[in-house]
């Protein structure tokens, strides 16, 4: 997946949702019995709720993308050019000058798919991805 949005692809999230659940959250609900509780009540309180939107989070992205949130990226690269900045980073990170050679010769074929300009663009996208 490219990283159009920042890393969060097709998700969307309702902002003001998030907000208003996180606001409630901090206030206890609203909950003068809570309000007037223990620490331990509040904050076990504020776990579960935010447990629970975590839950919620994951569900919304999945439904979203299709994809869980922590899961690695998919396998197979969806274009050549996808391919091409993840088999560059690989040739740079390879454990073995062997395998490095295996990945920039897999590199020069995808590249020779694509225009100048998106091989130039590719090698940029798989620079900044290693300084991550």
């Amino acid at each position: 997946m490219t990283d159009d949005y920042n890393g969060w692809g097709n998700s969307t999230v309702a902002t003001k949702y998030i907000y208003e659940y996180i606001h409630n959250v901090l206030d206890l609900d609203g909950d003068e019995d809570l309000q007037n509780g223990t620490a331990k009540e509040k904050l076990d309180y504020m776990c579960r709720e935010l447990s629970d939107l975590q839950s919620s989070l994951a569900q919304a992205y999945y439904g979203d993308t299709g994809q869980k949130i922590g899961a690695p990226e998919a396998i197979t690269p969806t274009s050549n050019y996808e391919a091409l900045v993840r088999t560059l980073k690989l040739a740079v990170t390879a454990p073995t000058d062997e395998k490095s050679k295996e990945c920039l010769s897999m590199a020069e074929g995808f590249a020779s798919k694509l225009s100048e300009l998106e091989v130039e663009r590719a090698k940029r996208e798989a620079e900044r991805g290693l300084d991550d």
